[in-house]
């Protein structure tokens, strides 16, 4: 990110990242190129598009054209860069894409644009991924204490965990990232009936469950 390459300069102060960019913009039209930075978004869900780079307003302001990066609220993987701010042209619609393996090489990703333009709100779009980064969270939070409980009396085979996690709506794959976090152990001595493995509590999380 952009911030990486400000050195002493506090980014989150206008005038001094004004003073470090400034050159930037002059390099740029001196050889008639266009300089491209990258940011990351602050966590005020609250403010508009325009307000949520990381750091100062300045990189912004002193941009000429700025896009946002944000998950579609109807297909986790699919992305929309939607304009924020557009000084050198008319204001422009958006265009989605999304992550995939290439033809040619299925270990090798590759960026699949959509033909069609786009015309989402990029403030609303930020609110709905604000929203669903918020459910994630509780879903992780449910998964957790889900677990905890579970094993809290004892050792419980993978189906048995499996079979608690889809009655509360939580997919094998939350469940696997649930034991990392929660720090849950699969039993390495033996296996249970049907070779299934046994998740145990180590006994300093267990005594933070009860």
């Amino acid at each position: 990110p952009v911030s990486a390459y400000m050195g002493t300069t506090d980014s989150h102060k206008n005038a001094e990242v004004r003073s470090v960019l400034r050159p930037l913009g002059d390099l740029a039209a001196k050889y008639g190129v266009a300089v491209l930075c990258i940011s990351h978004l602050n966590k005020s869900q609250k403010s508009s598009a325009m307000y949520r780079t990381l750091g100062s307003v300045g990189f912004v302001a002193a941009a000429r054209s700025v896009f946002c990066v944000v998950r579609d609220k109807e297909d986790k993987t699919r992305r929309l860069l939607l304009p924020v701010k557009n000084n050198i042209s008319p204001d422009t619609k958006g265009m989605a894409y999304q992550v995939m393996p290439c033809p040619e090489n299925p270990a090798v990703g590759m960026i699949a644009w959509e033909a069609e333009p786009i015309t989402d709100d990029v403030n609303d779009a930020m609110s709905d991924a604000d929203a669903w980064q918020q459910e994630d969270k509780e879903t992780r939070k449910l998964g957790d204490e889900v677990l905890l409980e579970a094993l809290r009396d004892g050792p419980k085979t993978s189906k048995e965990l499996d079979e608690i996690a889809r009655e509360l709506g939580l997919t094998k794959k939350q469940l696997r990232t649930a034991k990392a976090r929660i720090g849950a152990k699969p039993d390495k001595k033996g296996f249970s009936v049907g070779g299934q493995w046994l998740w145990y509590l180590p006994e300093k999380t267990t005594e933070k469950a009860t």
